[in-house]
């Protein structure tokens, strides 16, 4: 299949004059039917409901498919969003689906039931760059109307990188007549917005709040002797009972090591074990 002019959907939704453009085939198959049960080898149509799933187990594989058919979600069990359906197959067309990637472009012939899933080079890595940009985008404003504690300015970094990253590949998409290395940079813009997307996430991770209680230690200079191991666990069980979690072992005292050292001299408090 070969696009000339088309309505491209995720990037500014503007009419984009490209290269004739080969796509690559990931499957062609036909569909054993819609809304019905998943048995074995069957590759079933499921269109979209008030669950957001499919009723297919975990025995087979999924993609989800948005309104303009470009696959958004690939799993064992998907959701499957307003406007759009899902693909589930079990055995044999499982392992079709499991080709399949996120951006990749599905026809359906609902009459004869064929299916047939492309992979443009342009295309996919533009969708991808456009679903990417909205994922970190909505990442940041949970994080932030959730008051979840992270670095904002690493973020705020981030998404300026992913906006410029964005913004350039719209200026070459509206150019049209792409060569093999405009494409290219097309494909490396997109892996790049998606790792930026994916140290968004990290960023903005909700962070479980951890309550420190610790002390400094000067081995071996309480009135509990660690000149043995048992000597050492009954002070640790000792500075738990009295509710610390964690202890912080001084290792530099009073100009010497607490450890053997090849610069300073040992303290006298350890220096005989």
């Amino acid at each position: 299949m070969k696009y000339m002019m088309l309505l491209f959907v995720g990037l500014s939704s503007a009419s984009l004059a490209l290269n004739s453009v080969n796509d690559e085939i990931v499957f062609a198959d036909v569909l054993n039917g819609k809304e019905i049960v998943r048995y074995e080898n069957y590759l079933v149509y499921y269109n979209y409901n008030s669950t957001g799933k499919t009723p297919a187990n975990q025995w087979g594989y999924e993609i989800s498919v948005n309104e303009n058919n470009y696959v958004v979600e690939a799993a064992t069990n998907v959701r499957v969003y307003p406007g759009g359906y899902a693909i589930s197959g079990h055995g044999t067309k499982k392992e079709l689906l499991m080709k399949v990637q996120v951006g990749d472009i599905v026809e359906i012939n609902h009459d004869s039931l064929e299916v047939t899933v492309r992979r443009n080079p342009v295309l996919s890595a533009a969708f991808l760059i456009e679903k990417n940009r909205n994922e970190a985008w909505r990442l940041k404003v949970i994080a932030e109307s959730s008051f979840y504690i992270y670095h904002e300015t690493a973020v705020i970094n981030l998404l300026e990188e992913i906006e410029n990253e964005y913004k350039e590949t719209k200026e070459l998409l509206n150019q049209g007549n792409l060569s093999d290395d405009m494409i290219k940079t097309v494909q490396d813009k997109a892996a790049l917005v998606e790792s930026l997307t994916l140290e968004v996430k990290y960023r903005t991770v909700k962070a479980e709040m951890l309550e420190v209680r610790a002390l400094w230690h000067r081995p071996n200079a309480t009135t509990i002797s660690e000149r043995s191991l048992p000597g050492i666990q009954e002070f640790v069980a000792k500075v738990k009972a009295l509710g610390f979690n964690t202890i912080y072992v001084e290792t530099f005292w009073n100009g010497y090591a607490s450890y053997r050292s090849e610069i300073l001299d040992t303290h006298p408090q350890v220096s005989m074990y």
